[in-house]
């Protein structure tokens, strides 16, 4: 997981800084940059899932699916917090990414406690989102 983690970070913070303006000058001064600014982390809910699982009575599952899910957010939390400190680290729900995108509404992100934060006590105002996943 911290391979997998530290790799999809490195390609993640690379594709934005060759995003900005085509080049690699910008990557290194992305990863400078993230000093100053906080690291958005998307934790998986798999809301839709679970949703037509219920709708099917298939309620055994649906919980089953939840355990998972949750079991796999406290994995990342722990893993971000075990091998990352190198800037501020917050965390939100995949159900709530289209918010994020907008203005930064209150109750959104999270510490690694999972305990909402007010998006006015934060101590930066641009972040970086990081998004993983499994490839097979």
């Amino acid at each position: 997981m911290k391979c997998h983690l530290l790799i999809t970070w490195c390609i993640a913070l690379t594709a934005y800084g060759c995003a900005v303006n085509k080049n690699i000058n910008n990557s290194r001064q992305a990863i400078t940059d993230l000093k100053k600014c906080g690291l958005l982390v998307k934790l998986t809910t798999r809301a839709q899932q679970i949703d037509q699982l219920l709708k099917e009575g298939q309620t055994v599952k649906a919980n089953q699916l939840r355990q998972k899910v949750k079991a796999e957010n406290q994995k990342t939390i722990l893993q971000m917090d075990l091998y990352y400190d190198f800037s501020e680290v917050y965390y939100f729900y995949s159900t709530d990414k289209q918010k994020i995108g907008r203005q930064m509404p209150p109750n959104i992100l999270m510490d690694n406690n999972l305990q909402k934060i007010d998006a006015a006590s934060l101590g930066c105002t641009e972040f970086i989102i990081l998004e993983y996943g499994h490839i097979n």
